[in-house]
């Protein structure tokens, strides 16, 4: 009967163990964060390799080949100095005879003679 009577009897109960709400919500957003940021690295791996790529492409676009270029640039000073030359020399005598002219009369026995002709 003393069992019967024990067993009737309210027994304690544990108590519930306390939460920290905040901390389980901090410790979820923590491997939330974690994972969608590995799946974002994940995602953005292609790109990367794609920018690096392009970057490279660029720099080698941008590369200014000299040896490549002097031939073209040698071209460029010859046709300038031709049509200079040509301009003058169409000009006639009347620009030219002046500078030779000036050119005589500067000479000094005994010197160099040197022509300089610059409009």
């Amino acid at each position: 009967m003393l069992a019967l009577l024990s067993a009737m009897q309210p027994h304690e109960a544990e108590p519930l163990p306390v939460v920290d709400f905040d901390a389980d919500r901090e410790l979820v957003w923590n491997q939330g964060f974690a994972a969608g940021r590995e799946d974002a690295v994940t995602a953005l791996v292609p790109l990367q390799l794609q920018l690096t790529d392009a970057a490279g492409a660029l720099r080698a676009a941008c590369v200014i080949d000299a040896a490549g270029l002097r031939p073209v640039l040698a071209e460029l000073v010859r046709g300038v100095a031709e049509a200079v030359l040509m301009a003058e020399l169409e000009a006639g005598a009347h620009v030219l005879i002046p500078l030779v002219d000036a050119a005589w009369a500067a000479l000094v026995l005994g010197d160099a003679a040197t022509l300089k002709g610059h409009p």
